[in-house]
């Protein structure tokens, strides 16, 4: 390619066409990397997924007593703290 201006070819159009078939390499390689993810997946059936949502138990955040120390670590009674802003 460094040479084909002197072969009487324009030197544009050589890099031009090395660098589409450089991309369509390219292209080419990552299809097939995407196929062979594909047939390497594993397919579970939903009814395994339902039992493990059932099996998730959703638990209720700690309620914070006015009094008690602030969550934020300031050493502050909630109420000082960050409780003054919720209460408004």
């Amino acid at each position: 390619m460094s040479l084909s201006g002197y072969g009487g070819k324009d030197p544009l159009n050589e890099f031009r066409k090395a660098s589409f078939a450089a991309f369509n390499t390219l292209v080419y390689e990552i299809q097939k990397q995407i196929v062979l993810v594909l047939n390497n997946m594993n397919i579970t059936n939903q009814s395994s997924k339902k039992n493990e949502d059932e099996n998730f138990n959703i638990s209720t955040p700690k309620k914070i007593g006015r009094n008690d120390p602030c969550p934020c670590g300031s050493g502050k009674k909630y109420k000082q703290c960050h409780g003054k802003y919720s209460l408004r």
